[in-house]
């Protein structure tokens, strides 16, 4: 805080400075920042266990977690950096379970694995998810190819998935799904050009 008040100071060139002024915006601010930070309590109501997530979440942290924890798709949407990972991986803390993110999705096998030259399947983090559990975390999920989308909706919507090399496989229990993007699924904008319709 002091810090920045001095900063402020001395950028000034020809103004003068209203140092008073100046602290009392950096107090508002902070005062909202801190106001941000929480500390949750979340039921386990299978385990009887209460774990907390504290730190800066989300205003809809609560809700989301209820909703991931009921099996529902959630769809994080976000500028840039304004923390939809790490609410994700709070998300994943909350309830308990293995986090397992992925990135941008461009092919099929980057979901749902493959065979490599020995005839071994080789795993990835969505097959984890799927068959052990766990929250599986898509990253910039608007930017990546149909292909891969497609690969997702039908895990997500069966319940089951046919992996290569292994078989079918029956969706864990505790198998989530979360994702995210810049954009509300409808395309590119003038900002996130690079953008699916999803």
């Amino acid at each position: 805080f002091e810090a920045a008040m001095r900063l402020a100071v001395s950028m000034q060139k020809t103004a003068a400075v209203d140092e008073a002024k100046v602290i009392n915006i950096c107090e508002q601010f902070f005062a909202k920042v801190r106001h941000d930070v929480r500390v949750i309590e979340v039921h386990d109501t299978t385990t009887n266990e209460v774990r907390k997530v504290d730190g800066v979440v989300c205003a809809d942290f609560e809700d989301m977690v209820q909703d991931v924890k009921e099996g529902n798709f959630v769809y994080m949407v976000g500028a840039a950096g304004c923390g939809k990972s790490h609410t994700a991986k709070q998300i994943a803390e909350a309830l308990g379970l293995p986090f397992y993110p992925m990135q941008q999705l461009l092919y099929a096998h980057e979901v749902a694995g493959y065979g490599d030259a020995g005839g071994n399947y080789v795993p990835t983090p969505f097959y984890k998810a799927f068959k052990d559990g766990g929250v599986v975390f898509f990253d910039e999920f608007d930017s990546g190819s149909p292909e891969a989308t497609l690969v997702i909706n039908a895990a997500v919507a069966n319940g089951r998935f046919n992996f290569p090399v292994v078989g079918t496989i029956e969706a864990h229990p505790n198998f989530r799904v979360l994702a995210a993007g810049n954009t509300f699924a409808q395309g590119a904008d003038m900002e996130y050009t690079g953008r699916a319709v999803l």
